[in-house]
This record gives structure tokens, sequence and C-alpha cells, in this order.
């Protein structure tokens, strides 16, 4: 077998440019999924939903930010890469831990924060724009998930998914940074 396709060697040349395209791609992925979901299939997303793809977005943003530094020719100090990779664990850590709480919501061991089942209810001034909010909302539920797959909610789909993309890049970069001391 050729030596030059092997994953070991494809990590420790093309490291970060293999985990931040894969990441950039993975999240478009999920939230491509998710609009479709949304706006084409009409699966209203709850409120925690909603904040489960804010760390998506923030990945793509930190992503973009890398290539872009990366193609104006700025050099890209080891530790940046390395900053910005490990905040994009973390940011998948704690979609991990919102969507773990998003799950125990939908099967009821814990209760919802209040967010979860109105909105606009602190911009009401009077009795009337709070019917008139209350008449005319959409209210989604988070403890009622709208889609399952394969018996488990979306919720529940994300956990497992963050959960395995959090241990898949943490191993990875602890084999990449083992390469990088042993040469």
């Amino acid at each position: 077998m050729n030596k030059n396709f092997s994953l070991k060697y494809f990590l420790k040349k093309d490291f970060y440019n293999f985990s931040f395209t894969s990441l950039f791609l993975i999240c478009a992925l999920v939230l491509a999924l998710a609009f479709i979901a949304q706006y084409i299939f009409g699966y209203e997303p709850c409120i925690l939903c909603l904040y489960q793809r804010i760390p998506f977005y923030a990945i793509i943003f930190l992503t973009l930010v890398y290539f872009f530094v990366k193609k104006t020719s700025i050099k890209v100090s080891e530790r940046l890469k390395k900053n910005i990779f490990i905040i994009c664990i973390l940011l998948l850590a704690f979609n991990a831990l919102l969507a773990l709480y998003h799950s125990a919501v939908e099967l009821k061991i814990i209760k919802a924060f209040s967010g979860c089942a109105t909105e606009n209810i602190a911009k009401v001034n009077d009795l009337e724009q709070l019917r008139e909010i209350l008449k005319n909302a959409k209210v989604k539920k988070c403890d009622e998930p709208e889609l399952m797959i394969f018996g488990l909610s979306m919720a529940n789909w994300n956990f497992i998914f963050c959960l395995v993309l959090v241990i898949f890049y943490s191993c990875i970069f602890k084999f990449n940074k083992k390469n990088f001391k042993n040469g």
C-alpha cells in the first residue's frame, strides 16, 4: 500500500486542513438538513432546537476565518490553529450537552425553562397586546418532539452525533499531537 494514502500520513501532513474542511462540511450538512426539515417538510423547531443550531453556525464561522486567514497568506501559527480547533471541539461538546438537556425535557425528566413555550412575552406592554401575541403565536413546545427517526427525536440524534464528533475530533487531535512530538 502506498504510504501517501494512509490515514496516519494524511492526518500528520494535513491535519488542520482535513479537520477544518470536514467540520465545515459536517456543520453545513447538519444545518441544511435542519432547514429542509423546517421549510420543506414543515417541522417547526422549538426554541431549544434553534439554540442547538448556534454552535454549528459558530463552527462554520471559525472554519471560514481559518480558511480566510490561510488564503490571505498571513502566517497562521500552530497555536492559533490549535486554539480554533479546540474551540470547535468545545462548541460540539456544548451542543451535545444542550441536546442532552433538550432530550431530558422531551422525556419529561426535567422541566423546560419558560422560554420554551412562549415568544415575545417580554415585549408586551399591555393586556391587549398579550392577547394578540398569544392568538397569533405558533407555539412549539420543547417537550413535544415533532419528528422521530427510528424512535429517536432530533434532539436525541443531535446528542449522539455531537458526542461522536467530540470523541472523533478529540482522538485525532490527540493522535496528531502525539505525532508532532514524535517527529
